[in-house]
């Protein structure tokens, strides 16, 4: 079965996005996340601290902005590819931490950055405050709608 997720974004993050020239962007702001969108785009890895244990390959990562961004509300969406459990180091990680590969669901991103779902309607949903990598799947109403303006049937 797949789990749907949601996984908070904030510019003040110590992290930064990698592009697909493997440039590291200075932050993980909207911006930023646009900036890395516009080119051809490659699978990223990303932290996973919180239910790490619980996500699986081919769940689905909505990606949301809150009041430190803009207050935007779920922008993008990703499926799970590859989890990596941070017991040892690997080649692609600056300190061994639990982490996700994201394949990028292009055609639904672009529709949620055009008309985000707004967070107004997310926070209703999400107790504060909201850590990533945090659970949809008791929430399917919200599922649903956020299926319904990514464009997945």
């Amino acid at each position: 079965m797949i789990s749907d997720w949601l996984y908070p974004l904030s510019g003040k993050s110590k992290y930064g996005f990698i592009d697909s020239s493997g440039k590291k962007l200075s932050n993980t702001s909207f911006d930023s996340f646009k900036k890395m969108m516009q080119k051809p785009c490659t699978d990223n890895w990303w932290v996973c601290s919180t239910n790490f244990r619980q996500v699986s390959e081919g769940d689905r990562v909505w990606c949301y902005y809150g009041t430190a961004d803009g207050d935007l509300g779920i922008v993008a969406l990703a499926t799970i590819h590859e989890i990596h459990h941070g017991e040892e180091k690997a080649d692609h990680e600056e300190k061994a931490d639990h982490q996700i590969n994201l394949r990028w669901n292009r055609r639904a991103t672009g529709r949620l950055m055009a008309t985000p779902v707004p967070a107004t309607v997310v926070r209703k949903f999400i107790p504060w405050p909201a850590a990533s990598v945090m659970g949809l799947d008791s929430h399917q109403k919200l599922v649903t709608q956020l299926k319904q303006a990514s464009g997945l049937r």
